[in-house]
């Protein structure tokens, strides 16, 4: 993580909504399949051409659900009436670091 992107010592701000985090845990284990294939894959001496696929589809997996992540305390940030703009500027900076 970069330093401007470091949680502030309120571990408990930016929170995910409850109900978005099966779906959060279900996306990271399908990442983690996909990474495995390739693990096998590399081991089985499959070649660039066959390896790099699994590659960019286990990374677009994994940037789907960074941005679910994002999406889903940006949710509850924008209702929660204690959420402060510091909270908003740091999700926006949070946002910005995964491109």
């Amino acid at each position: 993580m970069s330093p401007d992107v470091e949680p502030s010592g309120d571990a408990s701000r930016l929170p995910l909504a409850e109900t978005d985090i099966p779906a959060l845990v279900s996306r990271i284990h399908r990442a983690s399949g996909q990474l495995d294939a390739v693990a096998r894959m590399l081991g089985e001496g499959k070649g660039c051409a066959e390896v790099i696929p699994q590659f960019v589809a286990a990374r677009r997996a994994l940037d789907k659900v960074a941005f679910k992540v994002i999406e889903s305390a940006l949710r509850m940030c924008l209702t929660d009436p204690e959420a402060s703009a510091q909270d908003r500027a740091r999700l926006e900076r949070l946002f910005l670091s995964l491109s």
